[in-house]
């Protein structure tokens, strides 16, 4: 388990390229830098949201399972308006087409959802409806399903079975229990969550997916990890400790906390 702040861009745009250019040669290394100005661009944003996809784009390019695609994500947003934000900035990103939004919402039919939608004006509600409009205009319909069902059914089924064809799944409140998916390596969350819900969602991480899975990685944008342990022993890591799942065999599954940051800097 990982909690980390969003890093320095200058120190992210030269590991970025460093990762990507080991073991290339002189041409490809120029193919490479092509594209590298839209990635410094992007790394170097002052938008927080920016900045947090920029983050895990860099984690797909030098972390293990990540970086050679036997692994796969989960970003938690704090309401479908932001969860379409980030979805819509991953289409600018190598991520577009292997990238989905998964939540209640349903752009035809307004009151099936039971989230806030985090939106506070109409043209924030219209850009959650043209965002799923959108994504949803070419998907052919299962019998059975709406449209949107269909759509999540497809973006689940790659994410558990082709983790290169789906990378990174955006949600709110969706799959964040239950969702039995051992190829996701990083749950990244970026929403204030606490006692049992975070408890499941970390939990998300922990399925066994081969020799090269050993642990799940959690990054912590919000401070959450005040919340599992304490003094008192009623942090959510201690109380529900004993739901963590043993029925795939092996080890033990644990939770090991560490801070991202200060491991980078050499402290222990």
């Amino acid at each position: 388990m990982t909690s980390t702040s969003v890093s320095a861009p200058n120190k992210k745009i030269d590991a970025w390229f460093e990762a990507k250019t080991k073991g290339l040669n002189d041409w490809q290394k120029d193919e490479l830098k092509k594209h590298w100005g839209t990635m410094q661009k992007l790394l170097s944003s002052r938008s927080r949201m920016d900045r947090v996809v920029s983050d895990i784009i860099f984690d797909f390019s030098v972390k293990p399972r990540l970086s050679d695609e036997r692994g796969n994500a989960i970003l938690v947003a704090s309401s479908i308006y932001e969860a379409c934000k980030y979805f819509t900035l991953f289409q600018k990103t190598p991520f577009k087409g292997k990238c989905a939004v998964v939540t209640s919402y349903n752009p035809q039919a307004q009151d099936v959802t039971k989230e806030d939608t985090g939106a506070n004006t109409e043209t924030e509600k219209e850009f959650i409806y043209n965002t799923y409009t959108e994504l949803l205009k070419d998907i052919e319909t299962n019998p059975g399903m709406t449209k949107t069902e269909t759509y999540e059914e497809k973006a689940k089924s790659l994410f558990t079975r082709e983790p290169a064809n789906m990378k990174l799944l955006i949600v709110v409140d969706k799959l964040l229990t239950g969702f039995d998916a051992p190829p996701c390596t990083y749950l990244y969350i970026d929403k204030s969550m606490q006692d049992h819900g975070l408890f499941q969602a970390i939990c998300r991480t922990n399925r066994l997916d081969g020799e090269d899975k050993v642990f799940g990685y959690i990054v912590d944008y919000k401070d959450l990890f005040k919340n599992l342990v304490n003094d008192k022993g009623t942090g959510a890591l201690q109380v529900y400790s004993s739901e963590l799942d043993r029925s795939s065999g092996g080890a033990d599954p644990e939770v090991l906390m560490q801070d991202r940051l200060k491991k980078r800097q050499g402290t222990p």
